[in-house]
């Protein structure tokens, strides 16, 4: 409904353009997503998607794509694993958790990841590229950090960082055993209403590819990545270095949506 305020209200006020924050996680059917480009992939059916996330924001993505028109312009673009200085959810919650962490699955996954600058210069991009004739008018487009990278690889460079052991060094949990401890949980919490980080959603967005062609985006947006991964990473590992009070805070503060049970 938020979306479709905004749609409303610059309907009312005539304001001509609309960039909107989108996520891939709208395509997502639990499949391996290995270099494909946003026109390879459909937006799941309606009670068919993993997270309610991103079905509400499959509806808003509709909306955006629908009202598009030569008064009100629009365009999606979406990042993928955001992260950088101030990150209040990955990182956070990956560093807490850095000393219980193992590789589930065969750890070679590969993931795009989206530096939080280069998600603000597509979005920038973006805004600009929105004019009578352009071909990315009612659109879909992915800023990322172009080259995907290992997804186990990454997370183990953060934590050992911290003092943790390599997940490396530690026995791996294979798929199904994970996947089986996740549903165990999910049933707990069902009773109990304890909310926990292994879910089945989340065992399977940690052992599967997701990464992405740009190419779109290079060629409608003009779109290249302003910083690469290795520069972003280290960038951001200085930051919470530097900053640990600011991710244990954040990481001690997510709760259910009572506010009262913890998530563990």
């Amino acid at each position: 409904m938020g979306t479709a305020n905004v749609l409303t209200a610059m309907k009312q006020l005539k304001i001509p353009k609309l960039v909107a924050a989108s996520t891939p996680s709208i395509f997502f059917d639990g499949s391996y997503i290995s270099g494909k480009a946003p026109k390879d992939l459909k937006i799941q059916r309606k009670g068919h998607f993993l997270a309610m996330y991103a079905e509400t924001k499959a509806e808003a993505e509709r909306m955006v794509r629908e009202a598009c028109c030569d008064t009100l312009m629009t365009v999606n673009v979406a990042p993928h694993q955001v992260y950088g200085p101030r990150d209040s959810l990955f990182l956070p919650s990956l560093l807490n958790n850095g000393h219980r962490l193992r590789i589930m699955g065969n750890g070679n996954n590969l993931i795009s990841m989206s530096h939080v600058d280069n998600y603000a210069h597509g979005l920038i991009l973006a805004h600009a590229a929105l004019y009578k004739g352009s071909p990315a008018l009612g659109r879909f487009y992915l800023c990322t950090d172009g080259k995907p990278v290992k997804l186990w690889d990454l997370m183990d460079r953060a934590v050992v960082r911290q003092g943790c052991t390599s997940v490396h060094k530690k026995f791996r949990v294979p798929y199904i055993v994970a996947m089986g401890v996740a549903y165990v949980l999910s049933a707990v919490s069902a009773v109990t209403g304890w909310r926990f980080a292994l879910t089945p959603f989340n065992v399977r967005m940690l052992t599967i590819d997701r990464w992405f062609d740009i190419s779109d985006a290079e060629r409608d947006l003009k779109y290249k990545p302003i910083k690469t991964f290795e520069v972003g990473w280290e960038e951001t590992m200085q930051w919470f270095d530097k900053n640990a009070a600011y991710w244990k805070a954040n990481a001690a503060a997510v709760f259910d949506v009572s506010g009262t049970k913890k998530r563990v």
